[in-house]
Formats: C-alpha cells, sequence, structure tokens
C-alpha cells in the first residue's frame, strides 16, 4: 500500500510536470525559420573613487571615525549569449564581480525568454522590486547619492536605515519573474523566490539557513506596476508601485535569534523630464517587516520617502537629493535582554541625507563624477542596548558628510 501511494504521487507530480512543460512549450513554439543562433557578447563596468569623510562619532563601527579611502567598486564583468528564434527571443546572463576583495564570483545567472506573451526571467538575478521601481534615487548621479556608497564610510545609528531597498528585497537570489508586455504605457511585473537565501544548486535547508544574521524571506512574492508616458513637447511621465510580502525566518547568526514579522512592503514613486529638467520622489512603508517580536511590541519596520531634482546640458548633469526615514522602535516585551526590562521603550530612529551629484561624460563609455553627502543619523540609549545586544550595532546618534570624486569605464 505504501509503494503504491508513492508511485501515485510520483505519477502526479510527472503528469503535472508534462503538462507545465508543455504549457511554457505551446507559448514559444517554433517552425524553425528565421531562427539565428545565440550571439556571444561581453561588457563591463568599473569605478574608481576617492572619498573623504568626516562621523562626529569616531570610535563606532568598527572606528570609521575620520579619513579617507580609495576604492575600485561598481565592478561587474557580463557575458551575454543571445538568439532568436521565429516567435521569441532567448538570452544567458552571466554576471561576474570585479571587486578586489571578493573572490572572482558569479553574481547572477539567469535565463530569458521574450514574446508577445511578455518576458519569462528564471535565475539568480534582481526581480520586479529593483527593476520597476521610480523616484528621486533614479534622478541622482555619481555613485547614487543619498542612497548610493555613502555607507561604505559612515555609522548608521541603531535601527536607522539609509537605503531604498524593501525589507524582503531577494536581491538575486533564485526566482521566477514574469512581465507583461507594455499596453499603452503599462507594465505588470510579479516574480516568485521560495527561499531569500538560496542560490545556484545550493542545497534546500528546511531549518534556518545557516550565515545568515537577518531575517529573511520565504515564499516572497513581489507585484510591480510601472506606468511611462510621452505627451507633447518633450514632456515624459513615470509612474511606478510595488508590493512583497512573504514568511519572514529568523537569522540563526544573532546573539539571540528570535521570530520575526512577515513580510509585507509597498511602494510608490513618480518621475517627470522636460527638455533636461528631472524631478523624482518616492514614498515606502516598510510596515513590521522583519521586527523581532520575540522582544518587541508594536514595533515598526519604518518608512522612508526620497526626492531629488535634475539638470542635463551637453555632456553635464548636475543632482540634488534628499532622503528622509523613520521608524517607531517600539517597547521591550521580554525580559531576556541585559540593560533592558520588559515595558521599556526604544524610542525611534532617523536618518536624513542631503546630497549633490555632478556627472560628466568625456568619451563614449567614460565618464568622471563628484558627490557630496551631508547626513544626520539618530536613535536613543535604549536602541543602541537592544541591538547591540541582538547582533546589531550600539551607535546612539552620527552625523557627518561625505564627499568623493570618481571615474567610471563601461564597455
Amino acid at each position: 500500500m505504501f509503494d503504491w501511494d508513492l508511485m501515485k504521487i510520483g505519477n502526479c507530480s510527472m503528469k503535472k510536470t508534462l503538462l507545465a512543460t508543455t504549457v511554457l512549450g505551446s507559448l514559444f513554439t517554433t517552425s524553425g525559420h528565421g531562427i539565428e543562433a545565440p550571439d556571444v557578447k561581453f561588457s563591463g563596468t568599473s569605478s574608481l573613487n576617492y572619498t573623504v569623510f568626516n562621523n562626529s562619532n569616531k570610535d563606532d563601527d568598527g572606528g570609521k571615525g575620520q579619513g579617507h579611502r580609495l576604492g575600485v567598486e561598481s565592478s561587474k564583468f557580463y557575458v551575454d549569449a543571445e538568439g532568436k528564434a521565429e516567435q521569441f527571443d532567448y538570452s544567458l546572463r552571466l554576471a561576474f564581480t570585479g571587486e578586489a576583495n571578493e573572490k572572482f564570483g558569479l553574481k547572477e545567472n539567469r535565463l530569458k525568454l521574450s514574446s508577445h506573451f511578455g518576458t519569462f526571467v528564471g535565475g539568480n538575478t534582481r526581480g520586479v522590486v529593483d527593476r520597476m521601481p521610480t523616484g528621486g534615487f533614479r534622478v541622482m548621479g555619481a555613485t547614487g547619492g543619498m542612497t548610493g556608497r555613502l555607507t561604505n564610510s559612515i555609522a548608521v545609528a541603531s535601527g536607522a536605515v539609509i537605503d531604498s531597498d524593501f525589507v524582503g528585497n531577494t536581491t538575486t537570489k533564485t526566482k521566477l519573474i514574469y512581465y507583461t508586455p507594455r499596453w499603452n504605457g503599462l507594465m505588470l511585473g510579479l516574480d516568485f523566490t521560495p527561499d531569500g537565501k538560496h542560490k545556484g544548486d545550493a542545497d534546500l535547508k528546511t531549518n534556518h539557513q545557516p550565515n545568515s544574521g537577518d531575517p529573511y524571506g520565504r515564499n516572497v512574492i513581489g507585484l510591480g506596476v510601472n506606468y511611462q508616458k510621452e505627451l507633447e513637447n518633450d514632456l515624459k511621465i513615470e509612474l511606478s508601485s510595488t508590493i512583497v510580502t512573504g514568511k519572514a525566518m529568523p537569522g540563526t547568526k544573532a546573539a539571540l535569534p528570535g521570530k520575526a514579522e512577515d513580510i509585507f512592503t509597498w511602494g510608490v514613486g513618480a518621475k517627470i523630464d522636460y527638455k533636461g529638467f528631472e524631478i523624482g520622489a518616492e514614498y515606502s512603508d516598510l510596515g513590521k517587516s522583519g521586527v523581532n517580536k520575540t522582544d518587541i511590541n508594536n514595533g515598526k519596520a519604518g518608512k522612508f520617502f526620497d526626492v531629488a531634482v535634475g539638470y542635463s546640458f551637453g555632456k553635464n548633469k548636475f543632482a540634488v537629493g534628499y532622503y528622509q526615514f523613520t521608524r517607531k522602535l517600539g517597547t521591550i516585551g521580554s525580559s531576556r535582554i541585559t540593560g533592558l526590562n520588559s515595558g521599556d521603550s526604544l524610542g525611534s530612529a532617523k536618518a536624513k541625507v542631503f546630497s549633490v551629484t555632478y556627472d560628466r561624460k568625456i568619451v563614449p563609455g567614460l565618464k568622471t563624477y563628484a558627490e557630496v553627502n551631508l547626513f544626520n543619523t539618530r536613535s536613543t540609549t535604549n536602541a543602541g542596548t537592544y541591538f547591540g545586544a541582538v547582533g546589531g550595532k550600539n551607535i546612539k546618534n552620527n552625523r557627518g558628510h561625505v564627499a568623493l570624486v570618481g571615474t567610471k569605464l563601461s564597455f
């Protein structure tokens, strides 16, 4: 009886697999005419940046303090194989990191099929939450300004965040993605990531993934809407809305791991272009996503908004932007944190960044840029005690500036 059940289950699974393969295959049928074998192309990018910085709390976060640094950053090498069939296009992308402090490892590996039904993507690649939003961060130049690379040089107060990413963003973890064709300017996107820590052909872990200091998502779904329209007199508008939802899993590397609130985050954005001028804004609410509900009552993951204005003329571009993050940290709900009692308030955490960027194109594929960021992050003594106890950083307040000049080569 037991063996018969296993065979029955196996046959059912096989039928489902064959049915799914048949349906997918029917979307991309071809008669064999007009087929082009894949054409392999190479491309890449790398930046050399010189940064000077100052933090008011000079001993926090490993003593970032005050100083200067020279870095080769955002280095990637891409291999693309692109082919065409009668009814669809297909491609493979392999992206390797060029960072000298990392192994020359594979960062992205994805397959893509495009037809009049839309675009299907599968593998280790970024999804709709990265590809579809718009906002002030799309206007900024140089390394990204207020949500760019400045966090490499500063210590952020406990509980505060300087980032335009959502909690639950699965970055390049293994996923499936579908984008609809753009119809009257409107495009929809959907992605599914079974495990927010899985990459490549790694074994599936049914318990908590190793080397995970932060909560991560299981069965994460990303939804995106993007609308683009070009009107008269060179006026262009872009609108976006994105949602991420999933089951939050606690990390295992934290000193005191606990259960995490499930993921539900959303954001809206807009961008307008007119005769060289750009203005963009984004607002996102992270809800309670990833908050440690074992230790915290009524805690939030935070809200943020960004806004930026830019102007391009000839080979030059200026941009000015502002980013603000606010978060209610809640109250302590357990007695296992040394130095804190149940009911103690953690207060709130805030971060503000004002940025100016300048870019100049030298020749095709080569540009130089400069960037100045003024930042201010604030938290509380209790928040520092809590985050320090659970494996984070105990930083009450920090403010300062980050300025850089750099050059970027793309080929």
